[in-house]
Protein backbone atom coordinates (compact mmCIF):
# COMPACT_ATOMS: atom_id res chain seq x y z
CA UNK A 1 0.00 0.00 0.00
CA UNK A 2 1.20 3.51 -1.03
CA UNK A 3 -0.44 6.64 0.24
CA UNK A 4 0.08 8.92 -3.09
CA UNK A 5 0.43 12.61 -3.14
CA UNK A 6 -0.84 13.52 -6.65
CA UNK A 7 -3.31 11.45 -8.90
CA UNK A 8 -1.30 8.89 -10.62
CA UNK A 9 1.36 7.83 -8.72
CA UNK A 10 2.51 4.75 -8.89
CA UNK A 11 5.15 4.22 -6.60
CA UNK A 12 4.88 5.93 -2.57
CA UNK A 13 7.28 6.84 -0.40
CA UNK A 14 8.31 5.15 3.21
CA UNK A 15 6.60 6.55 6.38
CA UNK A 16 10.24 5.81 7.99
CA UNK A 17 11.82 8.39 5.39
CA UNK A 18 11.87 11.75 7.11
CA UNK A 19 13.17 9.91 10.28
CA UNK A 20 15.60 6.94 8.99
CA UNK A 21 18.37 8.50 9.49
CA UNK A 22 18.35 9.98 12.83
CA UNK A 23 17.24 6.86 13.99
CA UNK A 24 20.44 5.05 12.32
CA UNK A 25 22.87 7.44 14.03
CA UNK A 26 20.53 7.25 17.43
CA UNK A 27 21.24 4.09 17.09
CA UNK A 28 24.90 4.08 17.06
CA UNK A 29 24.68 6.92 19.60
CA UNK A 30 23.36 3.94 22.01
CA UNK A 31 25.80 1.59 21.06
CA UNK A 32 28.80 4.17 21.59
CA UNK A 33 27.22 4.94 24.98
CA UNK A 34 26.76 1.66 26.39
CA UNK A 35 30.38 1.08 25.22
CA UNK A 36 31.30 3.81 27.42
CA UNK A 37 29.03 2.68 30.42
CA UNK A 38 30.77 -1.31 29.91
CA UNK A 39 34.32 0.26 29.64
CA UNK A 40 33.53 2.89 33.12
CA UNK A 41 32.25 -0.35 34.94
CA UNK A 42 35.85 -2.15 34.68
CA UNK A 43 36.90 -1.23 38.40
CA UNK A 44 41.18 -0.92 37.52
CA UNK A 45 44.41 0.54 39.46
CA UNK A 46 47.46 2.25 38.59
CA UNK A 47 50.48 1.59 40.56
CA UNK A 48 52.73 4.63 40.12
CA UNK A 49 56.47 3.86 40.96
CA UNK A 50 59.44 6.61 41.16
CA UNK A 51 62.01 6.59 38.30
CA UNK A 52 64.71 4.30 39.07
CA UNK A 53 67.99 6.15 39.52
CA UNK A 54 70.11 4.43 36.84
CA UNK A 55 67.43 3.74 34.09
CA UNK A 56 69.73 1.45 32.50
CA UNK A 57 69.44 -1.00 34.98
CA UNK A 58 67.52 -4.16 35.43
CA UNK A 59 64.50 -4.05 37.81
CA UNK A 60 64.41 -6.03 40.72
CA UNK A 61 61.14 -7.56 40.16
CA UNK A 62 61.50 -8.65 36.54
CA UNK A 63 60.28 -12.30 37.30
CA UNK A 64 57.61 -10.71 39.14
CA UNK A 65 53.90 -10.53 38.00
CA UNK A 66 53.01 -7.61 35.64
CA UNK A 67 49.45 -7.10 37.58
CA UNK A 68 47.81 -7.95 40.98
CA UNK A 69 43.94 -9.33 41.10
CA UNK A 70 42.21 -7.43 44.16
CA UNK A 71 39.51 -9.09 46.06
CA UNK A 72 37.93 -8.08 48.90
CA UNK A 73 39.79 -7.83 52.45
CA UNK A 74 43.05 -7.99 50.31
CA UNK A 75 46.39 -6.37 52.02
CA UNK A 76 48.84 -5.59 49.40
CA UNK A 77 52.11 -4.30 50.35
CA UNK A 78 53.86 -0.88 48.17
CA UNK A 79 57.48 -0.07 47.71
CA UNK A 80 58.53 2.93 49.04
CA UNK A 81 57.56 5.43 46.91
CA UNK A 82 54.76 3.73 45.00
CA UNK A 83 51.40 5.33 44.98
CA UNK A 84 47.84 3.74 43.69
CA UNK A 85 45.04 5.80 41.07
CA UNK A 86 42.02 4.44 40.85
CA UNK A 87 40.77 4.69 36.99
CA UNK A 88 38.35 7.39 36.45
CA UNK A 89 37.16 6.97 32.66
CA UNK A 90 34.78 9.81 31.26
CA UNK A 91 31.09 9.67 31.37
CA UNK A 92 28.20 10.97 29.58
CA UNK A 93 27.17 13.30 32.45
CA UNK A 94 24.03 14.81 32.56
CA UNK A 95 23.87 15.32 28.48
CA UNK A 96 22.51 12.13 27.39
CA UNK A 97 18.78 11.93 28.47
CA UNK A 98 17.85 15.45 27.04
CA UNK A 99 19.76 14.79 23.77
CA UNK A 100 17.62 11.18 23.90
CA UNK A 101 14.42 13.16 24.61
CA UNK A 102 15.09 16.01 21.88
CA UNK A 103 16.36 13.63 19.24
CA UNK A 104 13.16 11.51 19.93
CA UNK A 105 10.77 14.14 19.79
CA UNK A 106 12.32 15.35 16.39
CA UNK A 107 11.91 11.03 15.59
CA UNK A 108 7.95 11.61 16.61
CA UNK A 109 6.85 14.74 14.88
CA UNK A 110 8.73 13.28 11.55
CA UNK A 111 6.80 10.05 11.67
CA UNK A 112 3.65 11.89 12.92
CA UNK A 113 3.42 9.95 16.05
CA UNK A 114 2.80 11.25 19.50
CA UNK A 115 5.91 11.26 21.86
CA UNK A 116 4.68 9.32 24.61
CA UNK A 117 3.41 6.48 22.52
CA UNK A 118 6.59 6.27 20.52
CA UNK A 119 9.25 6.44 23.59
CA UNK A 120 6.40 4.60 25.87
CA UNK A 121 7.26 7.45 28.39
CA UNK A 122 4.21 8.79 30.12
CA UNK A 123 6.39 10.44 32.79
CA UNK A 124 6.80 14.06 31.11
CA UNK A 125 3.01 14.57 30.06
CA UNK A 126 -0.50 15.15 32.09
CA UNK A 127 -3.98 13.79 31.08
CA UNK A 128 -4.58 16.88 29.03
CA UNK A 129 -1.84 16.77 26.62
CA UNK A 130 -1.73 13.14 26.10
CA UNK A 131 -5.06 13.05 25.86
CA UNK A 132 -4.78 15.66 23.04
CA UNK A 133 -2.44 14.10 21.47
CA UNK A 134 -4.24 11.03 21.20
CA UNK A 135 -7.56 11.93 19.36
CA UNK A 136 -5.18 13.89 16.65
CA UNK A 137 -3.42 10.47 16.00
CA UNK A 138 -6.65 8.69 16.12
CA UNK A 139 -8.12 11.38 13.84
CA UNK A 140 -4.67 10.78 11.39
CA UNK A 141 -4.91 7.33 11.59
CA UNK A 142 -8.41 7.14 10.50
CA UNK A 143 -8.45 9.68 7.76
CA UNK A 144 -5.32 7.15 6.93
CA UNK A 145 -7.39 3.71 6.81
CA UNK A 146 -10.43 5.21 4.49
CA UNK A 147 -8.32 6.88 2.37
CA UNK A 148 -5.64 4.33 1.54
CA UNK A 149 -6.19 1.21 3.23
CA UNK A 150 -9.53 0.65 2.09
CA UNK A 151 -9.17 1.17 -0.88
CA UNK A 152 -5.79 -0.50 -1.76
CA UNK A 153 -6.42 -3.83 0.33
CA UNK A 154 -10.14 -4.16 2.05
CA UNK A 155 -11.78 -3.54 -1.09
CA UNK A 156 -9.26 -5.80 -3.58
CA UNK A 157 -9.09 -8.60 -0.93
CA UNK A 158 -13.12 -8.36 -0.79
CA UNK A 159 -13.79 -8.58 -4.80
CA UNK A 160 -11.07 -11.11 -4.62
CA UNK A 161 -13.07 -13.11 -1.64
CA UNK A 162 -16.77 -12.50 -3.73
CA UNK A 163 -15.71 -13.55 -7.15
CA UNK A 164 -13.85 -16.53 -5.65
CA UNK A 165 -17.24 -17.70 -3.40
CA UNK A 166 -18.62 -17.06 -6.95
CA UNK A 167 -16.94 -19.06 -9.26
CA UNK A 168 -16.61 -22.02 -6.44
CA UNK A 169 -20.43 -22.13 -5.88
CA UNK A 170 -20.55 -21.10 -2.54
CA UNK A 171 -22.64 -18.28 -3.12
CA UNK A 172 -25.72 -17.94 -5.69
CA UNK A 173 -25.67 -14.40 -6.95
CA UNK A 174 -28.06 -13.57 -9.88
CA UNK A 175 -26.35 -11.48 -12.24
CA UNK A 176 -23.48 -10.96 -10.38
CA UNK A 177 -21.13 -11.36 -13.13
CA UNK A 178 -22.66 -8.75 -15.13
CA UNK A 179 -23.35 -6.21 -12.47
CA UNK A 180 -19.00 -6.65 -11.99
CA UNK A 181 -18.69 -5.71 -15.16
CA UNK A 182 -20.23 -2.41 -14.53
CA UNK A 183 -18.73 -1.89 -11.72
CA UNK A 184 -15.18 -2.28 -13.45
CA UNK A 185 -16.31 0.05 -16.28
CA UNK A 186 -17.59 2.64 -13.83
CA UNK A 187 -14.63 2.31 -12.03
CA UNK A 188 -11.70 2.77 -15.25
CA UNK A 189 -14.55 5.61 -15.64
CA UNK A 190 -13.35 7.26 -12.61
CA UNK A 191 -9.72 5.93 -12.62
CA UNK A 192 -9.46 8.02 -16.23
CA UNK A 193 -11.51 11.18 -14.78
CA UNK A 194 -8.89 11.41 -11.81
CA UNK A 195 -5.80 11.02 -14.20
CA UNK A 196 -7.53 12.96 -16.97
CA UNK A 197 -7.37 10.52 -19.51
CA UNK A 198 -11.28 10.58 -20.23
CA UNK A 199 -10.95 12.20 -24.11
CA UNK A 200 -14.95 11.65 -25.34
CA UNK A 201 -16.86 13.83 -26.45
CA UNK A 202 -18.80 15.54 -23.99
CA UNK A 203 -22.56 15.00 -24.11
CA UNK A 204 -22.08 11.57 -25.93
CA UNK A 205 -24.09 8.87 -24.68
CA UNK A 206 -21.68 7.03 -23.01
CA UNK A 207 -21.28 9.59 -20.08
CA UNK A 208 -25.10 8.76 -19.80
CA UNK A 209 -26.18 12.23 -21.23
CA UNK A 210 -28.33 12.71 -24.16
CA UNK A 211 -26.51 13.58 -27.44
CA UNK A 212 -26.16 16.37 -29.37
CA UNK A 213 -28.83 16.86 -31.75
CA UNK A 214 -27.33 17.34 -35.80
CA UNK A 215 -26.77 20.68 -37.65
CA UNK A 216 -29.45 19.96 -39.69
CA UNK A 217 -31.96 19.44 -36.76
CA UNK A 218 -30.85 21.89 -35.03
CA UNK A 219 -31.32 24.38 -37.80
CA UNK A 220 -35.12 22.99 -38.41
CA UNK A 221 -35.56 23.91 -34.89
CA UNK A 222 -34.65 27.49 -34.95
CA UNK A 223 -36.69 28.21 -38.23
CA UNK A 224 -39.97 26.15 -36.35
CA UNK A 225 -39.71 28.36 -33.62
CA UNK A 226 -39.25 31.82 -35.16
CA UNK A 227 -42.09 30.81 -37.51
CA UNK A 228 -44.80 30.68 -34.76
CA UNK A 229 -43.03 34.06 -32.88
CA UNK A 230 -44.13 35.88 -36.02
CA UNK A 231 -47.03 33.96 -38.45
CA UNK A 232 -48.78 37.30 -40.06
CA UNK A 233 -44.76 37.39 -41.62
CA UNK A 234 -45.59 34.94 -44.42
CA UNK A 235 -49.85 36.15 -45.09
CA UNK A 236 -47.99 39.58 -45.88
CA UNK A 237 -45.68 38.51 -47.93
Amino acid sequence: MIDPVEGGQLRGVSKLAPAIVKLFLLDQYDDAELDRKKVAAIYATFVTSPAPENPLAPPEDEDGPASVEISPGQIVRLDPGEDVTVGQPADSGGTYEPFQYRTLLQISAALGIPYPYLANDMVKGNFSNSRLALIEFRRRVSAWQHSVMVYQLCRPVYARWMDAAVLSGALSLPRYEAEQVDREIAAEHARERALGLDFRRPGSPAQGVQAMPPEEDKNDEVETAEDEENPDDGEKG
